[in-house]
């Protein structure tokens, strides 16, 4: 630093080392002031840098609490639609069988008349031909001794006549 910085009649005055020692306490003067500013600033902005973090964090928190909230809803309702769906199946399932059996009851039961139908049917058709039958074998029979005969007489009456 140079004496000289310092105005003309305050030199005058103090003289050249009393100017440079005046120079150097304000140069000193300026560095400790900047320094306890730079400090200061320093501690103030990690200071508002900590809340700030702590805001954030706090709201980070906060969101993840929400998130996590939100989660165990929508996994909640995402059961007992489940649930709800499972039963409404399950009843689906039931009323299903349950028709199911009913028609295949119904079946039967009309298989079951319809063949009872059927076999009387076959009975009844049965039976028609076999008194059919026994009438023509009857009438065959009639037939055969009355051709029986008529060949006996004609042959005995051929017979004595020679």
């Amino acid at each position: 630093m140079e004496p000289t910085n310092v105005p003309g009649p305050l030199r005058e005055r103090l003289g050249d080392d009393a100017s440079f020692a005046l120079l150097e306490m304000f140069h000193l003067a300026g560095q400790a002031w900047r320094d306890d500013v730079l400090s200061l600033a320093t501690e103030q902005f990690g200071r508002l840098l900590a809340e700030e973090m702590g805001k954030l964090r706090l709201e980070m928190t906060q969101g993840d609490a929400a998130l996590r909230q939100g989660m165990t809803q929508g996994d909640a309702a995402l059961r007992q639609e489940m649930a709800q769906g499972d039963g409404a199946l399950r009843q689906e399932i039931v009323e299903t069988r349950a028709a199911l059996r009913q028609e295949i009851a119904q079946g039967d039961t009309a298989l079951r008349l319809e063949l009872r139908q059927g076999l009387a049917a076959v009975r009844e058709e049965i039976a028609t031909t076999r008194v059919e039958l026994l009438k023509w074998s009857f009438l065959f029979w009639v037939g055969q001794v009355a051709a029986m005969a008529a060949l006996l007489s004609f042959m005995l009456r051929n017979a004595g006549a020679r």
